[in-house]
């Protein structure tokens, strides 16, 4: 359990790790790379079969996050707000993912009763249920993604009542009920791969892949506290080394069962080490790192769209209608960075901040002191106090 906050500067100061926001930029990364078109027999092949991982890091971040931060509301007010929770999320989420939702859909798609039921499917954040029978939305342009924001919204309608029952039952009860939640969804994997429908499946439902929330639940209920800081690298590097010796889940059994437990253990092992090794923390909680980091809702919503612009506005010049080789590659993902940085920055700064500031009312404890427009020259609360608070 966490010390109690005994003012809000003192929530803000401990709450708040900059390194967190930097590995958002690490969680974009593998995600864009993976989404670059490219040749499949490159340095880039790891990315293109793995990097759909980055959404784990993302998953594990927030929800190792938001536990904290219900935890500093619970010590501080000896409850919490389940109703000001909910509304803080959508106020997140929702705005920027309408919004370029409701452009694709009157810009770029046909206008037809698919692609409205997709925009429905958005609008209610079901689009992830939706899936499992109608496949990835390519009916709204440049939205297959966006279903990871309806599977993370319903893992935020739980997350509350989790964290109640962590204070009601103790830390070993809830553990161990975690723990058995977590062997059903394996077996529920296990036998819809086996059946024929592991994928999409398994990939786009709460409970058949919970692996990256509850290890960032764990790590947030401190049951790790105990372990030596040296042991935090060494299972990075082994459980991200057998990770991508393993197929992707969709593969087989097997791989359904291994992917998802390896990349959650990577993924809160790498935050462990952001938050425990000095080296790490400085240079995931660099500046640019931050800032990048601070934006990366916007990065993942708009990184298809600049995918798009690469290969559209660069393939016709050289001749060819895909990237065919790993310059091509490199030449898309310098264009695609380039649109996705900049359509991110201007969401931030024009879009998402209105809402940013709504949000903040809702809010009993904040994870950064202040709320204002980042830079990259800025963005260490620490020195500014001037960057997002962290948790999306």
């Amino acid at each position: 359990m966490s010390a109690p906050v005994s003012s809000p500067a003192t929530a803000q100061r401990s709450l708040y790790e900059p390194g967190l926001d930097g590995l958002r930029l690490v969680a974009f990364l593998a995600v864009f790379l993976h989404h670059l078109p490219g040749p499949t027999r490159s340095l880039l092949a790891p990315f293109h079969s793995h990097g759909w991982s980055g959404v784990e890091l993302f998953f594990a971040i927030s929800s190792f996050l938001l536990f904290r931060l219900l935890d500093a509301e619970y010590e501080r007010t000896g409850q919490i707000g389940i109703g000001k929770f909910f509304t803080r999320r959508l106020l997140r989420i929702y705005p920027l993912m309408m919004a370029f939702s409701l452009a694709m859909f009157v810009l770029l798609s046909n206008r037809g009763g698919e692609a409205i039921f997709r925009l429905l499917g958005l609008a209610t954040m079901t689009d992830n249920i939706i899936t499992v029978f109608a496949k990835y939305n390519v009916a709204i342009p440049f939205s297959g993604h966006l279903w990871t924001l309806g599977f993370e919204f319903q893992i935020y309608l739980c997350l509350p009542f989790l964290f109640l029952a962590w204070k009601r039952w103790g830390t070993a009860r809830f553990l161990a009920g975690l723990g058995l939640f977590w062997a059903l969804a394996i077996l529920a994997r296990v036998l819809v791969t086996a059946a024929g429908y592991g994928h999409p499946l398994i990939w786009v439902v709460p409970i058949m892949q919970p692996d990256a929330i509850l290890a960032g639940i764990v790590l947030a209920t401190g049951a790790t506290a105990r372990l030596p800081r040296a042991v935090w690298p060494a299972l990075f590097v082994v459980s991200l080394l057998a990770f991508l010796l393993v197929r992707p889940p969709w593969a087989g059994v097997v791989p359904a069962i291994l992917s998802y437990p390896l990349i959650a253990l990577a993924s809160v092992s790498l935050m462990q080490c952001v938050r425990t090794i000095p080296l790490f923390g400085r240079v995931f909680g660099a500046p640019i790192p931050v800032y990048l980091g601070t934006i990366s809702f916007g990065l993942y919503v708009f990184h298809l769209l600049g995918i798009g612009i690469g290969v559209k506005a660069l393939m016709p010049l050289i001749g060819v209608r895909v990237p065919e080789t790993l310059a091509h590659s490199a030449i898309v993902a310098a264009v695609a960075l380039a649109a996705t940085l900049l359509l991110s920055a201007i969401s931030y700064r024009w879009l998402e901040m209105p809402f940013l500031r709504l949000k903040d009312r809702f809010s009993t404890v904040h994870g950064r002191a202040a709320l204002s427009e980042p830079s990259p020259a800025d963005a260490m609360p620490a020195q500014t106090g001037a960057a997002r608070a962290p948790e999306r």
